[in-house]
């Protein structure tokens, strides 16, 4: 996320820190206090995740339409590649096929 304030800075945009403006033009809901299922948690955490990538991803389109090359690295660094080196490594090594570390199996 730093990042991206730096990017966002570096364009002429000032960042906002302030919680209540960051709440007030956030495409997220806000998840009111109270107690909440587990999958109400999951639900939500999942509807969030969807509307993030969608933004994401019109926001890289957006970025290459423009041909600000800078914002689409900094975007797709951040949020596309690294959470998918294990695809894109070629070893096919996702998480049915890894080994379990017995160090940590115990620990509980």
């Amino acid at each position: 996320m730093d990042k991206v304030g730096e990017r966002v800075a570096r364009l002429g945009v000032v960042p906002t820190a302030h919680l209540v403006t960051q709440h007030e033009i956030s495409y997220i809901k806000h998840e009111v206090e109270g107690r909440y299922t587990m999958r109400d948690y999951l639900r939500n955490d999942l509807e969030h995740e969807i509307k993030i990538q969608g933004m994401m991803r019109k926001t890289i389109n957006r970025a290459h339409e423009l041909h600000d090359f800078g914002t689409v690295q900094v975007l797709e660094d951040e949020t596309l590649v690294r959470g998918m080196e294990h695809l894109l490594d070629g070893k096919n090594d996702i998480v049915s096929t890894r080994k379990l570390n017995d160090n940590l199996s115990h620990k509980y």
